[in-house]
């Protein structure tokens, strides 16, 4: 699961990356808003991505604990 998340945000930043260099290299009257939201989604994304892959681990931690059956201690 973790490599899956790890390359779709690769492609993800690579393809940000490219749009923010067609943004620079063109210049229109939508280059600067482009250039604004392609340096934004840089930071925000990887840090989405963190935070996802944070919750899979703490939820995953707690359906194992859950399936863990602790033994009955038997008494004499």
């Amino acid at each position: 699961m973790k490599k899956i998340i790890a390359i779709i945000g690769i492609v993800i930043l690579c393809g940000l990356y490219i749009a923010t260099l067609i943004a620079a290299l063109f210049t229109s009257p939508q280059t600067p808003q482009l250039f604004k939201a392609c340096v934004y989604a840089t930071i925000v994304v990887p840090v989405m991505f963190y935070a996802y892959l944070l919750m899979y681990r703490v939820l995953k931690k707690k359906s194992d604990e859950q399936n863990y059956e602790v033994p009955d201690e038997e008494t004499e």
